[in-house]
């Protein structure tokens, strides 16, 4: 964990100045190869929020984009919240200050949709994003444990598809981008996962070049109940200083 103090907050994309822009693509330089300004930029203008991380000074020294996703499935309305980029800033590895801010962010948002149901719709190529999800929800897939339930398979199928609808294959899971954008330095993330392998392995398993820059499809329903008792601490525990605008 970074020894660094932080703090987090969620902006609309809209509200994101020129600097703050030059900072989220400078960040992804850090670790992968290969990136498009162009396509960074057109990527974000798509996208509703962005959770910042920053430091004391006000600095983004990391960040989580999100969009809102919505499909008919079975006769009803369904929202999916998707994840796009997700990174830190070397300094900052590690520094959860935005796991509550984003689940506060999400939840809220989650709520004003409701009776309809929504999802977090996760696609990541790190082992370690990956592993928020046995933390902090009960039912999410791909799991471990179970097999994926086919109706909940086919609801993950039709929002992925909305994203990327010629790099998705729905038999694999995996989003496979026609440019890939590999890690610059794989040992960066292989050294830090400590004794975490059985999930470790699993992504692996899964995601055998996510070296490369492949994604995992993932998905959990967003509903207090789904919850795991850690993840329930988590977003409606103690707060970090959060501002929300």
């Amino acid at each position: 964990m970074s020894i660094n103090h932080s703090y987090s907050c969620v902006v609309k994309v809209d509200g994101l100045s020129l600097k703050d822009r030059e900072d989220m693509f400078l960040i992804l330089e850090e670790h992968f190869a290969g990136l498009d300004r162009d396509v960074f930029n057109q990527d974000l203008d798509e996208k509703d929020w962005v959770v910042r991380i920053n430091d004391t000074e006000g600095n983004i020294e990391g960040f989580s984009t999100l969009k809102v996703l919505t499909q008919e499935f079975e006769g009803e309305r369904i929202h999916g919240f998707f994840s796009g980029d997700t990174v830190l800033s070397k300094r900052f590895t590690g520094d959860p200050t935005w796991i509550p801010v984003w689940g506060d962010h999400v939840f809220a948002e989650a709520a004003l949709l409701e009776p309809e149901k929504s999802y977090w719709v996760l696609l990541t190529a790190t082992h370690r994003t990956y592993r928020i999800l046995p933390v902090c929800f009960k039912e999410y897939i791909p799991n471990p444990h179970k097999p994926s339930d086919p109706r909940f398979k086919k609801i993950l199928d039709g929002f992925v598809r909305q994203k990327f609808p010629k790099e998705y294959d729905a038999e694999s899971g995996l989003v496979v981008l026609s440019k890939s954008i590999p890690y610059k330095n794989i040992e960066d993330i292989k050294s830090k996962f400590g004794d975490h392998h059985f999930y470790t392995d699993y992504f692996r398993k899964l995601n055998p070049h996510y070296e490369r820059g492949d994604f995992l499809c993932c998905m959990t329903e967003l509903c207090p109940e789904n919850l795991t008792d850690s993840c329930v601490r988590i977003v409606y525990g103690i707060r970090p200083i959060v501002a929300i605008s």
